[in-house]
């Protein structure tokens, strides 16, 4: 047997043997943020739903971090929480915020297209339709 080749099979096993721990944490990786962020949900929607009056900040914030941005307000959130199957519908809202507006009408919430996206006829109605 060739002694480059046994080198050459020698360092490919190495070579594999060293990247497994590196795919494996980050297959791991995700399995445990999936399980800390359903930790963390779990505990501040436990704590939002006991009653107990939250400081605004830490009610931001939690909204904040369930949503995985600063760009959206606490108060949105908890009208998609309320939504059925809220994990996707608030993806949805993240991705698609750009093109939406939150209403606040008389008490009542409300999440409609933005009128830059109705005037450009993008909304699925009519174009120039308000």
């Amino acid at each position: 047997m060739n002694i480059e080749l046994i080198i050459k099979v020698v360092l490919a096993a190495v070579a594999v043997i060293g990247l497994w721990p590196i795919l494996y944490g980050i297959i791991a990786g995700k399995k445990i943020r999936l399980r800390e962020e359903y930790r963390f949900a779990k505990e501040f929607l436990d704590d939002l739903a006991s009653g107990r009056q939250m400081h605004p900040y830490a009610l931001e914030k939690g909204c904040q971090a369930i949503a995985g941005t600063t760009a959206i307000k606490a108060i949105e959130v908890q009208y998609i929480l309320t939504l059925e199957n809220p994990a996707s519908c608030l993806r949805d809202f993240v991705l698609a915020r750009s093109y939406l507006e939150h209403l606040e009408t008389a008490g009542d919430l409300k999440i409609t297209f933005s009128k830059n996206t109705r005037i450009l006829g993008l909304a699925g109605g009519e174009k120039g339709s308000t």
